[in-house]
């Protein structure tokens, strides 16, 4: 094994994932910002792994997709990505290359493994990870290894000592999850900076904030909205929602609770809001007219199997109230029906807005409460606010811009203007220029 010397500016490179487009970030960031740094180290996490996201078998993938996945990630991707790190090792004297080897002690804790291992579970293997036997020895294996590797590492090349970046896959599956946990506690100094692919365009992009942490791109916010305050609402109508729809005629039969998948704020906030108590608050409280209805997000059908139970027995136990993820309702016909809308940070937040429908904003768990286009109220006060905020509504006293419009807009479509284009490691599918499908005479990028 190569060992680390060189104490100033070092870049870490971690290798997690051989799927398109991350592995060809790794290397569009080698070559664009590579020259900034002494020395470089790419640290190969998956060649000894017992368990990688976009290669091993889980049991609720079919054979033709998973015997797809084998060949482009587990045999295509291999070898291209070693003829891809020969070729830049032969124009860039300062890359080396370090493989993992998952033996060494492990000190992650049990609190950290749990986690780690809820917040896979709940988004990707369709049932609870902490109850998926088959799934979790594999996935709990690879997390305390890879946590040890990389421990190993730290002690033996003293990068403590270093002034360090790290380049990492957006710090959620498992291995990188386990990786920005000892990165977090053992290097503390370290700039950290994200990988990710931005879903809009097709684009990856780089970045040095927790990119599930949507509320730290506020400024990002403002900008886009500054350059492109005369046209979001045409980018957001033309390319979001692929088209206009009036529904100003619709009658308001409701006050809507749009919910939030429960892992999208349990993966970034150490006290999450307690959206359920919230709701069952809700519908006990009298609404008069207005009937209190909760439409739960269709992607909870991807979700673990406990997600799913809890909105069916609630949709169980309040047939009339819960519009379940599996029923077929166009959320945007029930936000026009809506007196107006409530949530802890849905994208219906914005949306709801940009109808021209009242939002009142629970909390502070999202990136929309730092702008004033939104009604807001806290768990503690939520329904006396809600039933206050109906009657502001009734009274017209809520009043809702075209600049509202634009500012909501623009908390949408900011990440259209994240990112770059590369080419992907045959037989990549994506990122494509071809597949693009936001006009970018609309979008003022930087």
């Amino acid at each position: 094994m190569h060992s680390i010397k060189d104490k100033n500016e070092v870049l870490l490179v971690f290798s997690t994932t051989l799927q398109t487009p991350h592995v060809e970030a790794i290397f569009d960031y080698i070559e664009s910002y590579g020259s900034k740094y002494n020395q470089i180290y790419y640290l190969d996490f998956i060649k000894k792994a017992p368990y990688r996201h976009e290669y091993s078998f889980r049991k609720y993938i079919n054979l033709k997709l998973f015997s797809s996945r084998f060949f482009r990630n587990g045999i295509i991707k291999s070898i291209n990505t070693t003829r891809k790190i020969n070729k830049i090792k032969s124009k860039i004297s300062n890359l080396h290359y370090l493989s993992c080897s998952y033996e060494a002690d492990s000190h992650i804790s049990s609190n950290d493994l749990y986690q780690i291992l809820l917040t896979y579970s709940t988004t990707e293997l369709g049932t609870s990870g902490v109850d998926n036997r088959i799934d979790i020895k594999s996935i709990s294996d690879t997390i305390i290894r890879a946590t040890g590797a990389l421990e190993e590492i730290i002690h033996n090349n003293k990068l403590t000592e270093m002034k360090l970046t790290c380049l990492l896959f957006n710090g959620r599956l498992p291995i990188d999850f386990a990786i920005y946990n000892v990165i977090n506690r053992r290097l503390p100094s370290a700039t950290i900076i994200f990988h990710e692919i931005n879903n809009y365009l097709h684009k990856v992009f780089y970045t040095d904030k927790r990119i599930h942490y949507v509320e730290l791109f506020k400024d990002e916010i403002v900008e886009f909205y500054k350059l492109n305050k005369s046209t979001v609402l045409d980018l957001y109508f033309k390319d979001y929602r692929r088209g206009v729809k009036t529904y100003s005629s619709l009658e308001k039969k409701y006050i809507t609770f749009f919910v939030n998948s429960p892992d999208e704020f349990l993966f970034t906030y150490d006290k999450p809001i307690n959206q359920s108590k919230i709701i069952f608050d809700l519908l006990s409280t009298d609404l008069g007219a207005f009937k209190f209805v909760i439409r739960v997000h269709p992607n909870i059908c991807t979700k673990d199997l406990l997600a799913r139970n809890y909105w069916l027995r609630l949709k169980a136990l309040y047939p009339d109230n819960v519009i379940s993820f599996d029923e077929n309702v166009d959320s945007y016909d029930l936000c026009a029906q809506s007196l107006f809308t409530v949530s802890i940070g849905s994208s219906m937040a914005a949306e709801s807005i940009i109808m021209g429908i009242p939002h009142l904003l629970v909390g502070e768990q999202n990136w929309h409460h730092h702008f004033t286009v939104y009604s807001k109220t806290n768990e503690d006060r939520v329904v006396s606010d809600v039933i206050a905020f109906k009657e502001q509504v009734l009274l017209g006293s809520v009043i809702i811009t075209d600049d509202d419009k634009k500012i909501a807009a623009s908390t949408i479509m900011f990440r259209t203007y994240f990112g770059k284009f590369i080419d992907p490691i045959y037989p990549g599918c994506y990122p494509n220029k071809s597949s693009k499908h936001i006009d970018d005479t609309l979008v003022n990028e930087y």
